[in-house]
């Protein structure tokens, strides 16, 4: 992402709460957030607009005087608190109209592309130096047809059309988008100096269900606890996490009431629900989207293993890799992905499961990379990371960093039964 000027904002339900075809100053509510992310688009010296659909104009529900004069009261309110609103591009409109001139198809309404390219005209902007936000997947809609970055909040609408979105990123509100749009996070670039984490959950677990019941294997029992709160822990204990991302899919509710609120990390918790699995690598390309750090950590939800996360990501950068992959050597490596590497640690070979023990460098299943590596991965289509990906991002410059610590994979019934022994103990350094 480019140096980003301007910002185009959708108003109901992204700056102020949506209370349906507002129009009375009085019912006018700022959502959380709303006001100090706005600020902090102007201590960037970022222009604010502000571009909103209003079909109630053509649906006889208030005339466009009323929404000019609201409008006027808005501002001046904005004014009153520090906050200048360059200007409010709106689009009176519909085609289910009931009111003559207004009852029409349109070049303006979003997801059309009218309001955004009149903000950028008056900016003397190109599409890639200014952001757009919105709560709906029409405003996304109308920021991706021109090439824009666009970032869905999850206020308003954004939380129900999150999982079939477009959007260059998902955020939980318009404070966060500012924070990833100004690079600013207690003072520092977020894009840069944290790291995101996406943490794969969504399997169906087959071979586990006889044993731990009816829930997601990445809440099967482990020393008395999910064993998902045994990687939470170890991304807690990381001073550069930024924001985790849970990956779900198979009984997705179980861990979303588990860790959707009240959660005892120090780290925002959201999720990428998949209503189809897409597999290990078609679930990291949905859920970058929830990311906004240029380099994200990824991570198996059902296996574990004991590295020490500031050495993991110091290597990586060292090397200037693409991706670093965890590796551990392994006596029995049947059940396990297996590399090779020449001598500076670069991977020049990976071979899937065997099914056949055998002594190896085994793929542990944490992988640190840059964002962009996924840029050609095309969105919502199964793909396993391992078999379909992995093989072809070798020529990006793939490394391996070997672990000596604790491994395990709680996928099968033997393995699983060896966790409450095996990882008495295991802790991150």
């Amino acid at each position: 992402m480019g140096e980003i000027r301007a910002v185009l904002l959708d108003r109901d339900g992204t700056i102020n709460l949506d209370t349906g075809h507002l129009h009375r100053i009085e019912d006018f509510e700022l959502l959380p957030g709303s006001l100090e992310a706005l600020k902090l688009f102007m201590g960037k010296d970022i222009k604010i607009y502000v571009v909103t659909n209003q079909a109630g104009i053509a649906k006889g529900l208030y005339t466009e005087e009323d929404f000019r004069a609201f409008t006027a009261e808005m501002l001046g309110g904005f004014r009153s608190r520090g906050v200048v609103i360059t200007d409010v591009l709106y689009c009176p409109h519909h085609p289910e109209g009931s009111v003559p001139g207004y009852a029409t198809e349109c070049l303006c309404r979003k997801p059309n592309t009218g309001l955004l390219e009149e903000a950028l005209e008056r900016e003397g902007l190109t599409p890639e130096q200014a952001a757009l936000v919105g709560d709906k997947n029409s405003d996304i809609e109308a920021g991706c047809r021109l090439g824009m970055t666009t970032y869905l909040v999850l206020t308003g609408y954004g939380r129900e059309q999150q999982h079939e979105t477009k959007a260059t990123y998902v955020v939980n509100d318009l404070l966060a988008a500012a924070v990833h749009v100004s690079g600013a996070r207690r003072g520092e670039d977020y894009r840069t100096r944290a790291v995101d984490a996406i943490i794969l959950a969504g399997g169906l677990g087959t071979r586990l269900r006889g044993v731990v019941g009816d829930v997601p294997k990445v809440l099967a029992a482990v020393r008395g606890r999910p064993f998902l709160d045994l990687i939470l822990e170890t991304l807690s204990r990381c001073p550069f996490m930024g924001r985790v991302v849970i990956a779900t899919g198979y009984m997705a509710e179980r861990i979303h009431h588990r860790y959707g609120s009240g959660h005892p990390y120090p780290f925002d918790i959201t999720f990428s629900e998949e209503k189809k699995l897409l597999g290990t690598g078609g679930a990291i390309k949905k859920a970058l989207k929830h990311t906004m750090t240029d380099t994200v950590l990824a991570l198996n939800g059902d296996s574990y293993v004991d590295v020490n996360l500031v050495d993991l990501y110091a290597s990586h950068k060292a090397r200037k890799a693409a991706m670093t992959m965890v590796l551990k050597a392994a006596d029995d490596a049947g059940q396990f992905g297996t590399v090779k590497v020449d001598t500076s640690m670069r991977i020049t070979e990976f071979e899937e499961k065997k099914g056949t023990a055998a002594e190896a460098i085994i793929n542990a299943g944490v992988y640190v990379f840059h964002r962009d590596l996924f840029d050609g991965v095309p969105d919502g289509v199964p793909l396993s990371l391992e078999r379909d990906l992995l093989p072809g991002f070798l020529h990006r410059g793939v490394y391996g960093y070997v672990s000596s610590g604790k491994f395990i994979d709680i996928g099968t019934p033997k393995s699983y039964r060896m966790a409450d022994t095996y990882l008495g103990g295991a802790q991150s350094e």
